[in-house]
């Protein structure tokens, strides 16, 4: 990722397909998604910026092999830009805030858009 930020021009966004068999831990924390979490931690700390999302059916629902496995169910494109080096940096508290009070359209906004109810989480 630090590699693409390097490389990439300001004026252009990138596009990142992003697909993972999803393997979830339950913990003292809830339910934790690591490969997802490893996957943004990489793109933010890389000095990207996450400014827009697309959720993708790619996998046929009743497919043979899908069926009793963890399978895909939907996957994900990011657009992201490089991130300013004077980019102001938000505390736990302003982001916590900002997600509750932007979280419920998003996730109307997704389901509206038919992604799968196992990736709402």
């Amino acid at each position: 990722m630090r590699r693409l930020v390097e490389q990439v021009h300001s004026g252009f966004p990138v596009s990142i397909y992003y697909a993972f068999k999803q393997s979830e831990i339950t913990g003292n924390a809830g339910i934790t998604s690591t490969g997802w979490e490893t996957f943004l931690a990489a793109v933010i700390e890389a000095g990207f910026a996450v400014t827009g999302t697309w959720p993708m059916r790619t996998e046929r629902g009743g497919r043979m092999m899908g069926i009793g496995t963890n399978a895909l169910a939907s996957s994900i494109v990011l657009v992201c830009r490089q991130r300013p080096d004077d980019a102001r940096l938000a505390t736990r508290r302003e982001f916590v805030a900002a997600l509750k009070a932007e979280l419920p359209t998003a996730l109307a906004h997704l389901q509206a858009g038919n992604i799968a109810p196992v990736d709402l989480a």
